[in-house]
């Protein structure tokens, strides 16, 4: 994750610690070691608002996690739940933190008070990927039973997109609300009406898909898979501007894109940065 605030990447790892990494200096540090704890840090998130990281600890059985919010370098408890998280995300204004879990729930959590605020029930497996709206209104939900659902947090009712056959790994909502683009296993990318669930174009990178990043001009978006390749696309239309791919001595283990603010494409994998 590239968190804009210290310009800095934050990476989580199976070594089960969150570091991170200035890449122009290649310095690290380490944030989070959960290996004391016995458990495994499957997924972290950084409020791009904040500064604050969530994160979970799952035991190895995966049916116990404990959630924490890491701030101002203290580590709070949120909760301890049965079952695995596998997603995260903040709203924009970093008051609010939605999880999902192994079991299909969503939970939505209030950062200032550590309570749970609402519990969203409609997804049949697990939770793999959260987006939340810029207004915090809507909150969408990617999961293994290959569905896209949009949720109203305030009555929490929810509509279903239909059209992957794989389950959804990566979402990503367009600043102002129009777009939500949702990418699965398979390497498809589906560009969605936010609002009602229209499908607008499909696209194929090929081998999973492990990130998805929006630029701020919302015309172009970038997209990284586990088949070592970086792309980049225009949103309106099914075309590749660019390509990058990772050195062919790599052995790319999970790989990352995001776009900054000056709108260089970053790209981390096992072995270094690009």
């Amino acid at each position: 994750y590239w968190d804009a605030t210290s310009q800095r990447i934050v990476s989580g790892s199976l070594d089960n610690t969150v570091r991170l990494t200035n890449p122009l200096t290649d310095k690290t540090e380490t944030l989070i070691d959960t290996n004391s704890e016995g458990g495994q840090l499957p997924s972290a998130m950084v409020s791009p608002s904040t500064g604050a990281m969530a994160y979970a600890v799952s035991n190895n059985q995966e049916s116990e996690s404990r959630i924490y919010v890491h701030d101002k370098n203290k580590n709070y408890l949120m909760s301890e739940l049965s079952g695995a998280i596998m997603s995260f995300d903040f709203n924009s204004t970093g008051s609010l933190l939605a999880t999902g879990s192994n079991d299909g729930l969503i939970r939505i959590w209030d950062i200032k008070s550590r309570k749970l605020k609402h519990t969203l029930r409609g997804h049949d497996a697990s939770v793999s990927a959260l987006s939340w709206s810029n207004d915090s209104q809507w909150l969408y939900s990617g999961s293994a039973d290959q569905s896209l659902r949009a949720w109203n947090v305030l009555d929490q009712s929810s509509t279903v997109f239909r059209g992957h056959t794989a389950e959804i790994k990566q979402l990503v909502v367009s600043d102002d609300g129009r777009y939500v683009l949702s990418a699965d296993n398979a390497g498809l990318i589906l560009i969605w009406e936010a609002k009602r669930g229209i499908l607008i174009t499909r696209q194929m990178h090929g081998g999973a898909i492990s990130h998805l990043a929006l630029h701020a001009d919302g015309t172009t978006y970038v997209s990284a898979s586990n088949l070592g390749t970086v792309k980049r696309w225009h949103l309106a239309a099914a075309e590749t501007l660019k390509t990058v791919r990772i050195p062919p001595n790599t052995s790319p283990f999970q790989e990352y894109a995001s776009v900054t603010t000056n709108s260089d494409v970053v790209a981390a994998f096992d072995g270094g940065v690009a």
